[in-house]
């Protein structure tokens, strides 16, 4: 239901749930924005200048907060999690949701 409200434009999904269509799609969230956000975006950039501010743009502040506390306080992990392929990205996936729902 929420990726066809997403395909038909009545509904853009949180963050995450982009993150993880995109991964399982392999591709980027910058490749399924739409090109009004994609035209904001100075053409003198370098792609991966453009998907940062793209992303930036249009994250929450609390999902800001928490970005900046990751990339300030623990980007060598986020160096270890980049490197994971997509299938160690679903078992850390699988095993977080498990921990979260034990709590």
């Amino acid at each position: 239901a929420t990726i066809s409200a997403i395909e038909r434009g009545t509904r853009f999904g949180t963050f995450e749930s982009m993150l993880n269509i995109c991964d399982v799609l392999e591709i980027s969230l910058y490749d399924i924005l739409p090109s009004d956000y994609t035209q904001k975006v100075n053409l003198n950039n370098s792609h991966e200048d453009k998907q940062a501010h793209l992303l930036l743009e249009n994250l929450s502040t609390e999902e800001i907060q928490v970005l900046k506390s990751l990339v300030l306080n623990d980007f060598p992990l986020l160096k270890v999690l980049n490197r994971l392929d997509s299938q160690e990205k679903k078992h850390l996936t699988a095993l977080f949701d498990s921990v979260l729902n034990n709590s």
